[in-house]
């Protein structure tokens, strides 16, 4: 998990959500943006039920700033169809093709090709919610609740160089209504007519798996996402061209699933009228060092480690994460992975220049690691003020484990105590059974 998912993502070719918020006397939408940090956040899941978020998420970016006009301040609401909507009523429109896009090379791809990558969306969004949003196929938009029309021609170009393939028009799909009896939230309407996606760009059809992504993405808009994912591993970064993200991932799903279960119209942020939450100073934790009571284990990958008390933990395919704050906004990370390659040397071999990337080694050598000889590097990014510990040991049967422990220059001495605490918690362990395996009783 690198502090570059933070870096702001400009892309040369964005599906864009367009459109502004208009909503009812009580409330009008609000010209600033709202930039959410770790601590609105940490205060905002502290007053929630354990069963209503999920971690990892990115729920702050979800809302959408509203000004009361009966009081000088701002509210983030978070705004969603009502759960009686379920199941919407969906429409696919097929594209009528331009002629001008049928080439010699384009001929094997027909309108239905592209509807049902738009149905396949759909569907995926129902398996990986579990049923917490449901769509219904109708025959005509006179009776969708949502319309996705595929349109056969060229994006429109707003600007040089971005082309835009998709878009979600927002302009009135939230109201706020009224105020609530319950004063954690305000009354709200939603509503979202249609998704427009073009199936061409400049140089002509596109893929029909790329159309099936971008759809993907603005159904995510669709069922109130106003903003992007600060991610870019998940479905509901800002998409470009060359990203090829076909599913949700863990912090899309866990956003949407808190999205649904809390009370629409939750009230996520109160702020200063057309100002910002203050944040606090970056920092290492204060007190002494201390190291959650029960380790995380890892039977697959074979490895156990204890994160400091307080870290938040982000599993990932390879490993896991210990985050000092939250994986869009954090202080210093711990991160475990395993890789299956029979000596550090060997890894680093290949594998070396993607730890290095653009910046360069300061410091190396070998280093103790529960009485294991292992090698350690730190790293100077190119960019940022990140200082990168790498350390590399071999587990004795065909596995390479790493750990990778990043904060800033100006506190990496400060988190020195925490990270060396968390890597002599390590534990290298034998594999445990392949997920889904039986064990047969001895005869």
């Amino acid at each position: 998990m690198k502090r570059s998912a933070r870096r702001v993502f400009t892309a040369a070719l964005t599906l864009a959500s367009a459109g502004v918020l208009h909503c009812g006397p009580l409330a009008v939408p609000s010209s600033q943006a709202f930039r959410p940090t770790r601590f609105d956040y940490d205060a905002f899941f502290r007053s929630r039920a354990a069963d209503e978020v999920r971690e990892p998420n990115y729920l702050p970016f979800m809302g959408q700033r509203f000004e009361l006009s009966e009081k000088k301040e701002d509210m983030v609401v978070l705004c969603r169809w009502d759960v009686t909507r379920f199941p919407l009523t969906v429409y696919v429109q097929p594209p009528e093709l331009d002629p001008a896009l049928q080439d010699e090379f384009n001929t094997s791809k027909e309108p239905n090709a592209f509807t049902e990558a738009a149905w396949r969306a759909l569907e995926s969004w129902q398996r990986s919610l579990g049923g917490v949003v449901t769509f219904r196929r109708v025959r005509s938009d006179q009776h969708a609740d949502l319309r996705i029309l595929l349109v056969g021609q060229v994006g429109p170009a707003p600007e040089v160089g971005v082309q835009v393939l998709g878009t979600t028009p927002m302009r009135d799909a939230c109201k706020v209504t009224g105020r609530s009896l319950w004063p954690d939230r305000l009354e709200v309407a939603f509503e979202v007519p249609e998704i427009r996606i073009y199936v061409a760009d400049d140089h002509g059809l596109l893929p029909v798996d790329q159309v099936g992504r971008n759809v993907l993405h603005e159904i995510g808009h669709a069922l109130g996402m106003r903003g992007h994912s600060p991610i870019p591993a998940d479905l509901m970064f800002e998409v470009a061209r060359d990203r090829r993200v076909d599913r949700l991932s863990v912090e899309d799903v866990n956003s949407f699933r808190a999205l649904y279960r809390l009370p629409n119209g939750t009230i996520y942020a109160r702020l200063p009228r057309g100002g910002d939450l203050l944040r606090a100073a970056a920092q290492a934790p204060a007190g002494p060092v201390q190291l959650a009571p029960q380790p995380y284990e890892d039977a697959r990958l074979g490895f156990a480690v204890r994160p400091g008390l307080g870290w938040r933990l982000v599993p990932t395919p390879r490993g896991v994460v210990a985050i000092d704050g939250v994986a869009w906004d954090y202080e210093a990370s711990f991160q475990v992975v395993v890789r299956n390659y029979p000596s550090v040397a060997t890894y680093l071999t290949r594998h070396a220049n993607a730890h290095v990337r653009e910046g360069r080694i300061v410091q190396q050598g070998p280093l103790d690691v529960r009485g294991q000889r292992a090698h350690w590097m730190r790293v100077v990014p190119s960019s940022g003020d990140m200082l990168e510990d790498h350390v590399f040991l071999e587990s004795g049967d065909g596995r390479v484990v790493i750990v990778i422990m990043e904060a800033p220059t100006s506190l990496r001495q400060d988190f020195g105590p925490w990270f060396d605490a968390m890597l002599g918690s390590l534990e290298v362990r034998a594999l445990g059974p392949p997920p889904g395996a039986t064990t047969e009783p001895a005869r």
